[in-house]
């Protein structure tokens, strides 16, 4: 039990940090990270509004080609995506075998081709996500903030997001070395009972560590800057010919989803 908990917290970790690939000297990776930014939300904008299959299938693909030029293995993307895709199609599975229903006086409406849905569904979440997952295997996350910063979000917002993803990052890490030493000490099967205890104190000791890591981290960003105000640093733009090579399929995938949609 606790070896299953270790692994997925090892995979989580690894999910929410994305780092070592965006020093690589990649395609994704020498954009302007505006850029980059407003293209992969067109591609998820587009692939929430576009009813089509064959529209979902070129955006995964463009996708693919992407990881391929911007030297990222092909199992990274693959992995991370299925860690949203597979989630999202056990919860849109029971549709395609109970009759969805909404009832209109003593009358049930079954909704059309449920298959059809699930696999549009399915296509849609996995090319959404591949596209989040190459923007943040390829950008930094400080980098995005800035830019967000740039397009004049909210300064409030922009902290809650750098407090949750530095404090999920540090949570994470701290329960991965507890599971870790709880699994090392451990060399038998614990009873149910056995690990329901162990499994208290290990939480209680999570809360304790997690206490005093994220105070020695407060302690840390304040001395370094002399306030708790997040600071947002404003990285180098620059446009090229390699961001025109971004936009231009991004355009050509907006007119087939119009194409498609009409």
């Amino acid at each position: 039990m606790v070896h299953v908990i270790r692994v997925g917290l090892d995979f989580f970790r690894d999910l929410i940090v994305c780092e070592g690939y965006q020093s690589n000297p990649g395609f994704m990776q020498r954009l302007d990270a505006r850029v980059k930014l407003l293209g992969v939300a067109a591609l998820v904008a587009l692939t929430v509004f576009v009813q089509s299959v064959v529209f979902q299938v070129a955006v995964l693909t463009f996708c693919c080609a992407l990881t391929y030029l911007s030297k990222i293995p092909l199992r990274r993307l693959v992995s991370r995506s299925l860690a949203i895709v597979v989630p999202a199609f056990i919860i849109v599975l029971p549709r395609a075998f109970l009759s969805a229903f909404s009832p209109l006086g003593f009358g049930f409406h079954q909704f059309p081709d449920e298959w059809g849905f699930l696999l549009l569904f399915t296509l849609r979440v996995a090319a959404a996500s591949a596209s989040l997952i190459l923007l943040t295997s390829t950008t930094g996350f400080s980098c995005i903030l800035s830019c967000l910063r740039w397009l004049r979000f909210p300064k409030m917002l922009l902290w809650v997001m750098a407090m949750t993803h530095r404090y999920l990052i540090l949570l994470t890490s701290e329960l991965y070395r507890l599971a870790l030493g709880r699994e090392s000490r451990v060399h038998k099967d614990l009873s149910v009972k056995s690990v329901w205890k162990e499994g208290g104190r290990m939480l209680g000791a999570f809360f304790m560590k997690s206490l005093e890591r994220g105070e020695r981290v407060q302690m840390a960003a304040l001395s370094r800057s002399g306030c708790s105000e997040l600071k947002f640093y404003s990285p180098s733009f620059k446009i090229s010919v390699g961001e025109a090579a971004f936009i231009l399929p991004i355009i050509l995938l907006t007119c087939l989803g119009l194409v498609l949609s009409i």
